[in-house]
Formats: structure tokens, sequence, C-alpha cells
């Protein structure tokens, strides 16, 4: 009976994975391509309304289907926190100018 009634207080493990959702479309913001390597895998994106540079990783551009940034290419993206913690780019989309 005192096993019962310990396995009873016994919780199931919580995972807790973090997603960035889009609360709205003024989370996005808009920017400009400084440079990316495709070799190296990363680059940086000049954004319309910030002097700091927003890193953004390969993966950011797989996961919107794209196969390359070129330089001075206009794109809108989210901020979204990577797996250190740091802000970069995510949820991409080309800007047609």
């Amino acid at each position: 009976m005192e096993i019962l009634r310990h396995r009873a207080r016994r919780t199931a493990p919580v995972v807790i994975s973090t997603v960035t959702i889009p609360m709205d479309t003024q989370s996005r913001l808009n920017g400009t391509v400084k440079w990316f390597d495709l070799k190296k895998g990363y680059g940086f994106i000049k954004p319309d309304d910030q002097d700091r540079d927003i890193f953004v990783h390969i993966t950011a551009l797989q996961e919107a289907g794209l196969d390359r940034l070129k330089d001075n290419q206009r794109i809108s993206f989210e901020l979204i926190n990577d797996r250190n913690g740091k802000k970069s780019a995510g949820s991409l989309q080309l800007i047609n100018s």
C-alpha cells in the first residue's frame, strides 16, 4: 500500500521547448543582407531601424525554403533566440523591390 501511495505522488517529466510563434505582423523586421557566406553557413542582416547587425544561420534559409541570400538583398525576418540564447534572424521572407 505504501508503494502505491508513493507512485501516485510522482509526476511525469516536463519537456519544455522554445518555439517562436509570430504574435502579429508587427513583430517582423525589415532589413538588408549585409553578407552571407554559403561555405561558412552564416551571414548578417542590417535591420532598417537598428544599429546592430543581426546574425542569420543557414538553417533559417533552409526553413524558409531559400537556397541563398545575396548581398544588399531586401529581407523581412523575425528575431528569435538561437540555441545559445542569442538573437538571430528567423522566419525569413524576401522582399520584392
